[in-house]
Order: structure tokens, then sequence, then C-alpha cells
């Protein structure tokens, strides 16, 4: 049945089709997002007051499932980014320039630790076809507690690597591609990418994480050739 054959009644009793009653549920999803937004607002006031530089570019991004999602932008205070997420959390990391992200893929790949090692592997393949923004960022709340990482950073997606199921933390699959989540990360909206060397689901436990990533609608890879094609289209 297409859009236009299905036919909802509104309280006033007037007809809607499924895109104008989905035009609505965006209008109410803007409106829920106003006292975070109002709070930002306030505080950049302040921040210009006092001359602390800011970006003012507070508007929307498309979500992980192709919808409209509020996104408040990044405040950049010298060479930190701050990111006010929906529930009015800020997660704060710091800048990586070109040479810092150099220095960090080469120091991942001579690490005697695996799992730097196969960060930095993919670190090296994505710069093949993208450009690597930043790597093994750390985040951090307002109190200077952890608030989590990025492994590797492009313009258009956040690659968690893992060298297999069992290093994925369920719990932290939500906070990369649930903006309504209170302890969200994403502040561009990026889509993300699990790039899991070893996909085994042998185990049960495996098997539901492996299930939890897709319905989070997260893609999966497992090569490095799968990861670069992915990334060369967007």
């Amino acid at each position: 049945m297409i859009a236009e054959e299905y036919r909802g009644y509104t309280v006033e009793g007037t007809l809607k089709t499924l895109e104008e009653i989905d035009t609505a549920k965006d209008k109410v999803m803007m409106i829920l997002a106003l006292p975070s937004m109002v709070k930002n607002a306030v505080k950049t006031t302040k921040d210009f007051t006092n001359g602390v530089p800011f970006d003012t570019s507070i508007g929307f991004a498309a979500g992980n499932d192709g919808k409209r999602q509020v996104n408040q932008k990044i405040r950049i205070e010298g060479n930190k980014n701050i990111f006010t997420n929906n529930s009015g959390k800020e997660i704060i990391w710091t800048n990586q320039t070109p040479k810092d992200i150099e220095m960090i893929i080469n120091s991942k790949l001579n690490s005697s630790d695996m799992g730097d090692i196969l960060e930095g592997k993919v670190a090296t393949a994505a710069k093949e076809v993208v450009e690597v923004k930043g790597i093994g960022l750390k985040l951090l709340d307002t109190s200077k507690s952890p608030a989590g990482d990025l492994d590797i950073v492009t313009d258009d997606y956040i690659i968690e690597v893992k060298a297999s199921l069992a290093a994925v933390k369920e719990k932290q699959i939500p906070k990369y591609t649930d903006p309504l989540h209170p302890n969200y990360v994403n502040s561009d909206n990026k889509k993300i990418i699990y790039f899991i060397e070893d996909t085994t689901t042998k185990v049960p436990t495996a098997a539901k994480k492996l299930q939890k990533i897709k319905e989070a609608n997260a893609i999966v890879v497992t090569t490095l050739e799968d990861l670069k094609e992915i990334l060369k289209n967007g």
C-alpha cells in the first residue's frame, strides 16, 4: 500500500497521509528538544559576552534511520570541542590535527598491543579512500570523567574497531546510535561501522550482540577491502 492510499484521522477528524503524519512527528520532536536548545543558547550568549569562541551552527542532521534529528552542534573553546547532546549532557574532546593523527596511527602500528595494531591497520586502510578526522579520541564529561571513546572518525562515519564480538560492549551501542540516549556522543549523527575481525557467533551472547548492532542500523564489516568500499561510497 502506498502512502497516498493510507488514511489516518487527526483529533479534528481531518484526513492525513503518512507523509503528513511523519511531518507532524518531526515537529513534535523539535518541540521536545527546545528546552535543551534554549539552554545551549543561554550558554552561548554567556560565552560570547566573555569572549569565548563558539560554533553558531545549531540545526538538523540525518540520523542513522535517515530521518532528521535535532543536532546541537559543537562549541569550540581553544583546542577543545564541546558537544551538548539532546539530554543536555556536555561531551568534551581535544581536537586532533592531521599531524597528530599521523603520529597516533604510526604509534598504534608499532605498538605491542594487538588491539592498537588492528586500529592502526584499519585507520591506514581508511586513509586510502577518505580523510581520517580523528583516531583514539577520548571523550570526557564536564567532571573530566570518561564519557567514551571514538576509535576512528571520518566525515561520514565513526568506525569502532574490535578484534571479536566478545570485545563489543552491548550497552555502549546506543551511545553511538540513539540520539535520545542520555550519554549520546555522536555529535554529527554520523553513520556507525563496526569493524570486527572475527564475527564467529558460536557463543549465544555473541550472536545476540551481532543482532543488537544490526538492529541499531550500524554496519558490520570484517575485511579492510569491504570497509574501503563502504567509505568510498559514503
